[in-house]
């Protein structure tokens, strides 16, 4: 299984969800949120769904740049 940190920016997100809101939907797709370290971690498939659904409705979710982007940041 491979594994994935991301970076993540609370601020982009801070001004709709709060911490809380952002933890919930962490564990609903079994990533964990590093606040300090501003880092996601998790595989490709529960990240891609944690970020889509911060995204949140109406908007289309780029899938493909995505898991080129987050392919740079394996760390096992």
């Amino acid at each position: 299984m491979r594994i994935y940190r991301l970076p993540y920016d609370y601020e982009l997100y801070g001004d709709i969800l709060t911490w809380q809101d952002i933890e919930g939907v962490a564990q609903s797709h079994d990533v964990t949120v590093d606040h300090d370290d501003s880092s996601v971690t998790g595989t490709m498939e529960a990240l891609a769904n944690f970020f889509c659904d911060l995204d949140g409705p109406g908007q289309s979710f780029p899938i493909d740049e995505f898991k080129e982007w987050a392919a740079r940041y394996e760390v096992m």
